[in-house]
């Protein structure tokens, strides 16, 4: 299964590259890891950096990613969201402000339950069929 991660409500568009170096350095998450761009329209100098793609093939690889995206939004300076979602539509939003307002303890249930709703999608279509 791949997972589409979408920066939503940054001021910097380098933070998909940075996003995407940080996740890279867990070995759980490296060589996993494709940015997706948008090559430039007439005038525009550069490719648009659409979407992170990140192979994953359970829910333990799943829980790495979404604890490592919520490390790096706590330890931003400013204020962002990511939408993380699944090739039938599945999405979780993660936002700074508020991964802030949380102890640890309640941020590892919310990765639980993002976990959850990202692969139950993927467990149903996998399911054999009786």
């Amino acid at each position: 299964m791949s997972l589409s991660v979408r920066l939503t409500e940054s001021t910097d568009s380098e933070d998909l590259y940075v996003l995407c170096k940080f996740l890279a350095d867990d070995p759980a998450l490296s060589g996993r890891l494709d940015i997706a761009t948008t090559p430039a329209k007439p005038g525009e100098m550069g490719s648009i950096v659409e979407v992170l793609e990140v192979a994953v093939g359970s829910g333990g690889a799943v829980t790495v990613l979404l604890n490592s995206i919520t490390t790096w939004l706590r330890n931003r300076g400013t204020d962002a969201t990511i939408r993380v979602s699944t090739p039938d539509g599945t999405t979780v939003e993660v936002a700074t402000r508020r991964l802030r307002a949380m102890s640890a303890s309640e941020m590892s249930a919310v990765v639980a339950t993002w976990t959850r709703e990202l692969t139950s999608s993927q467990q149903v279509d996998d399911a054999p069929e009786n």
